[in-house]
């Protein structure tokens, strides 16, 4: 499996739970492609979002797909509540990520340095692995794309599929 996928809650029943399912990707091509086939299959709008560190490339997904423009991040209260932009200041290469769907309003503005955490920390208030979260901050800070579909476990898999089709870069 080339992404990730992480259940939302840890109760028994989990199976009827949501996921959330990442993947990551190096052409805007592939995600703006990844994106009309979830939509097609019915996937909503609201359950896609695409963390990125080049706006313009974010602006141009939104264009492709039909998902909002990008935001530079504030709070609200969508599926990813739990994220929240982080702007302490490390040592390293500056840039901020920029992001679309859900997880707009938290992730975006993330500060993306070489060293630390920034866009991680809510990546794992939001529930995806510390480890996972630092390694999906570090390639969207190289200038990869972060997707992130939250869906019901029924079409966990359709996803997954879905991302490998459309070039999702293997975790290492």
């Amino acid at each position: 499996m080339k992404q990730k996928q992480m259940q939302d809650a840890d109760a028994e029943g989990a199976n009827d739970m949501p996921k959330l399912v990442a993947g990551l990707f190096t052409a805007r091509q592939d995600v703006s492609l990844l994106i009309a086939d979830l939509q097609e299959k019915g996937i909503k709008e609201r359950d896609i979002s695409v963390i990125a560190k080049d706006y313009k490339e974010l602006d141009r997904i939104s264009a492709d797909t039909g998902l909002k423009t990008p935001d530079s991040g504030t709070a609200d209260n969508s599926i990813f509540g739990v994220l929240r932009g982080v702007s302490e200041v490390l040592e390293g290469a500056r840039g901020e990520a920029k992001a679309v769907g859900p997880a707009a309003k938290k992730a975006a503005g993330s500060e993306l340095w070489e060293t630390g955490d920034h866009l991680a920390v809510p990546l794992i208030g939001a529930g995806v692995p510390e480890e996972d979260a630092r390694h999906y901050h570090d390639e969207v800070a190289k200038g990869r794309f972060l997707v992130l579909v939250q869906c019901e476990s029924d079409l966990a898999k359709f996803v997954n599929e879905q991302m490998n089709n459309h070039h999702s870069l293997p975790m290492n």
